[in-house]
């Protein structure tokens, strides 16, 4: 396999085995039209397997390009001819190989071209590798922070030179490539998300590969080689980068160079590791026979290296690997069958030849999406948090790639259209993203003096915590998909902002717990006229009227703590945003009506009744002056502290899209006060109590509630209205007047936030896309 470019780069693979090993002597570098190193390398072979090398690219270098498959049958005639080789075929698209005849190592040339129908049936398909699959939906974070990402399409390769037929140099694109994987890492510790700090970037060798030790996560993004072995197994190998920073040509090779590969020699002759070559402009005119190339060589790694020193954390691990054909079923079984034996849980990759460019484009949108992040090439419109892989995936294939007539989870190879394969290893993988994501929340009072915060999402079932406003929370239950805590008072740190979840160090995305404080005002006056009966008439005595005039006012300032989510969230990747148009709240439904969201703060009785006292149809006898005044006390509480706050019954819901609040206040207390009776006895003063309200009394159909409008932002407006209210018996006119007042904190972000008619205007896949180079 080999990463096709959007013009052709020419790639020459050379598949060494244990016959390359041993390279003694170390001397000095060699010219390259000698044919073989001047200075004794110690091992015939090894020195003849250089000279096909130097046959490949001279021939190469003298073709008129002007058919890429016309360029694969002269190399593929000179394999065939050269004594040294065993056999020689044209394989998968754009390859050439070839077989020694010493030891059977399979030299690989990987060039463009086509290939016929005959060429591809070569040998019947072996089973799939995607065979065991899991049966159950991933629900699994990694369990650590050990993300490994490698650029493997190689640093040493000549600097940016145009090729006649158009041909990207491989230096070029190791250059974009380390940008995109810069990008990842940027994405992946970025503090307002998945913060990862166990990530290693790397040029990907022989060397640091051996590091992918109990790995959470690799990503590789680079070339392969084709092959066939001498029964009939197709050979794919993955190119690696070299593990010095010296030009290794095996046409050229220096003290330093043989000495790395003397220490690579049990992985060479064991079939792990060996040399890949790839073919890079280098200088001088570049038209006609004038122009060079300069064969650079690289290692390259089997699934055998896998075997050997990888492992990954068994069950919620990934890898993926960015380049062609590893995930076709039968070039790649033996791939799949490493990761497996390695314990990697799920794997992705392409089922043929792609595009290089195109593929950094599709990881960029896929960690963009399993992590909920917007950063990198492709930003989704609506952003959106994160979801597990297997909807990424399925969310890319719908988004259509700017300017190509497939989607962002295709690309255009020389083969025809490449499809980007996710899939579980075996049944038992439940990696499924990268980071928490919390989708909805809501609020409820299930107890006494609590409330409960309840998160809907994908969380894992690795316990974890939870933060509100940087305040840890107390979890109460833990699930894979809800998680509940409890939440302080509303006047207390962390009662508001943004709720996270974090696992293993993972962050999820950040949603606001929306917060109201409500002030009230009840102003109720009542005024007192006519007669009235004092008391009943019985067998000893007349009846008592009593003629009174006068008003008494009770004020009252409550204030309520309002907590609901109200964000619109997405349910699946690339849906339009769901609206919570009835955010409900419930402060106290518990039935002993207990809540710490709610109490009065400030209050005031006043007012003087005056009433004449008579027998009916008789001149008054009495004169009763009463005067009323408050007592000064505290706030009243309705947590059960207090026993003058007495019950309380506090609901409603948040209409965003209507910016309406509808509030049911009831809540029941008594406020201290004193009147001071006057009579034809003297004065006295005594306690008494007031009992404010402040929600409105009932209608046709049951309560009705405050109507409390919202501003664009969610603040509260101010308002407030007038009811009258009798007590025939006791000659009483009643103005009850409520007005409000409040402030919002934390209201949901711009971006997570729609109208009506926003969210008729999102496409269900819609997507933006900045090349960012």
């Amino acid at each position: 396999m080999r990463t096709y470019f959007p013009i052709p780069v020419r790639l020459v693979a050379l598949v060494a085995g244990c016959a390359l090993f041993g390279c003694g002597g170390g001397g000095s570098g060699h010219s390259e039209g000698s044919g073989g190193p001047s200075g004794n390398s110690g091992d015939p072979g090894f020195d003849r397997r250089l000279a096909v090398s130097k046959a490949v690219s001279d021939l190469y270098d003298s073709l008129p390009h002007t058919s890429v498959d016309a360029d694969n049958r002269a190399i593929l005639d000179l394999l065939r001819s050269r004594p040294e080789m065993e056999a020689a075929g044209q394989g998968e698209p754009g390859s050439v190989w070839g077989r020694f005849q010493d030891t059977g190592e399979v030299f690989v040339v990987v060039n463009d071209g086509s290939v016929t129908a005959a060429d591809l049936s070569r040998a019947a398909p072996p089973p799939s590798a995607w065979a065991a699959r899991a049966t159950r939906a991933p629900t699994e974070l990694p369990a650590g922070q050990a993300l490994l990402l490698f650029n493997d399409m190689g640093a040493n390769a000549a600097l940016s030179i145009p090729h006649p037929t158009g041909a990207v140099q491989n230096a070029v694109v190791w250059g974009f490539a380390e940008a995109h994987l810069s990008n990842l890492v940027s994405l992946l510790r970025n503090s307002d998300g998945p913060n990862y700090t166990g990530i290693v970037k790397d040029s990907g060798t022989p060397v640091t590969l051996k590091n992918v030790v109990d790995a959470d996560g690799l990503y590789i993004y680079g070339h392969a080689g084709y092959g066939v072995a001498r029964n009939g197994k197709p050979i794919l190998v993955l190119n690696t980068s070299l593990p010095t920073v010296s030009v290794f040509s095996p046409l050229t090779l220096g003290v330093g160079d043989l000495n790395t590969y003397r220490a690579l020699g049990p992985d060479i002759e064991a079939g792990r590791v060996g040399l890949m070559m790839i073919a890079d402009g280098a200088g001088g005119p570049l038209t006609g026979s004038q122009r060079k190339l300069t064969m650079k060589a690289y290692y390259y790694i089997t699934p055998d290296f896998v075997r050997a020193y990888m492992s990954f954390k068994p069950q919620t691990s990934f890898v993926f690997i960015n380049g062609c054909k590893i995930a076709d079923p039968r070039l790649g079984a033996d791939w799949m069958a490493a990761f497996k034996e390695k314990h990697a849980g799920v794997f992705l990759s392409w089922d043929k030849s792609t595009n290089a460019f195109e593929a950094m484009d599709t990881a960029d949108a896929f960690f963009a999406g399993i992590t909920g992040h917007n950063l990198g090439k492709i930003e989704f419109d609506p952003p959106q948090r994160s979801f597990p892989y297997d909807q990424i995936v399925a969310q890319l294939m719908r988004v259509p790639r700017p300017g190509a007539g497939y989607s962002m989870a295709q690309s255009g190879g020389h083969e025809g259209t490449a499809t980007l394969a996710a899939k579980a290893l075996d049944s038992a993988a439940t990696f499924g993203f990268l980071t928490p994501s919390i989708g909805s929340m809501s609020v409820t009072a299930p107890a006494d003096n609590q409330q409960v915060l309840t998160l809907n999402g994908q969380f894992g079932t690795t316990p974890g915590r939870v933060t509100i406003d940087g305040t840890e929370a107390s979890v109460l239950e833990w699930q894979a998909s809800r998680v509940k805590c409890l939440l302080p008072p509303g006047d207390q740190p962390g009662a508001s902002g943004d709720v996270r979840v974090e696992v293993n160090g993972h962050k999820s995305n950040a949603v606001q717990l929306t917060l109201w404080t409500i002030k009230l005002r009840s102003v109720d006056k009542q005024t007192y006229s006519g007669t009235v009966v004092i008391s009943d008439a019985g067998p000893f005595s007349k009846e008592i009227l009593g003629d009174q005039s006068g008003t008494e006012t009770l004020t009252a300032d409550a204030t309520f703590w309002i907590r609901a989510d109200v964000h619109d969230y997405h349910a699946t990747p690339g849906q339009n945003p769901l609206a919570k148009p009835n955010g409900s709240f419930m402060l106290a439904p518990n039935p002993r009506f207990k809540t710490q969201n709610a109490k009065i703060t400030t209050w005031s009785l006043m007012g003087t009744i005056e009433t004449d006292l008579h027998y009916p149809g008789e001149r008054v006898f009495d004169h009763w002056t009463n005067r009323f005044s408050s007592s000064a006390n505290g706030p009243i509480r309705f947590d059960g502290s207090d026993p003058r706050g007495n019950g309380a019954n506090v609901s409603g819901s948040v209409d965003i899209d209507q910016s309406v609040m509808k509030l049911f206040p009831f809540i029941q207390a008594a406020t201290p006060g004193k009147v001071t009776h006057t009579d034809n006895q003297g004065t006295r003063t005594s306690d008494t109590n007031g009992s404010p309200r402040f929600n409105r009394m009932n209608g046709p159909t049951g309560p009705i509630p405050l109507d409390i409008r919202l501003d664009s932002n969610l603040g509260v407006q101010a308002g407030s209205f007038t009811e009258t209210y009798t007590v025939e018996n006791l000659g009483i006119v009643g103005h009850r007047t409520i007005s409000w007042t409040g402030s919002v904190s934390h209201p949901p972000k711009p971006d997570a936030t729609r109208s009506a008619a926003r969210r008729a205007t999102v496409p269900a896949a819609s997507s933006r896309l900045y090349r960012g180079r």
